[in-house]
């Protein structure tokens, strides 16, 4: 789904016109119960809470609430009170070169699926991830308003990654390869970030 937020105003310097300042991006719904859904993107999209709405690929639109977010994964959570959406699940294993995935997002705001095979992963980049962290490479491409878009292992249509970024500096506009969030991190991120009630319906949790 498409995510968009709005925090604050600001002066446009050529209009002096009051405007919003916001961002946006693309989320995926990772669990879904009792009329509530909880749906991961990035934290750059979805920094701290505002004005949220969350628009659905067959035109459904709802306000978001911010729960929490994580600066060193570039993580977000957000949940909305919405019954029948689609959902993917965290997957039960991390993937492997070779895997199969897919990915769907909104560079410029339209709509785009794609599909890919897993290269593997990296141990930082130039982007910053110097902490250790690994950076998941799921094969496909990204644009700006690709981040925050899930990556779906095929053979389980289940999140395996979420893409932040896409590589080289050098071509700010235009795709490149994607760069991503790895499973590992996300499961550590969405288990604390996740409301109590919520947290024990994660499909690690019910083991």
């Amino acid at each position: 789904m498409h995510i968009t937020e709005y925090w604050g105003w600001n002066i446009d310097p050529r209009t002096r016109q009051k405007v919003k300042v916001g961002s946006g991006g693309t989320g995926t719904c990772i669990l879904a119960d009792g009329g509530q859904a909880w749906i991961l993107t990035c934290k750059h999209v979805c920094p701290k809470p505002g004005e949220i709405t969350v628009l659905f690929a067959d035109g459904r639109s709802y306000s978001g609430t911010w729960l929490a977010a994580d600066s060193r994964t570039d993580l977000a959570l957000i949940q909305i009170a919405a019954s029948g959406v689609p959902v993917a699940p965290i997957a039960s294993r991390h993937p492997v070169a070779g895997d199969q995935v897919i990915q769907a997002g909104y560079p410029g705001g339209n709509r785009r699926a794609q599909a890919g095979v897993v290269v593997g992963y990296q141990q930082g980049t130039p982007r910053g991830w110097q902490d250790g962290t690994r950076v998941f490479l799921p094969g496909l491409s990204a644009d700006s308003g690709d981040s925050g878009s899930g990556v779906i292992l095929k053979t389980e249509n289940a999140l395996v990654g979420v893409i932040w970024a896409k590589t080289g500096e050098q071509a700010p506009y235009g795709p490149a390869a994607a760069e991503a969030v790895e499973w590992k991190d996300i499961k550590i991120f969405v288990d604390v970030a996740m409301p109590p009630r919520a947290r024990f319906l994660l499909p690690w949790r019910r083991k």
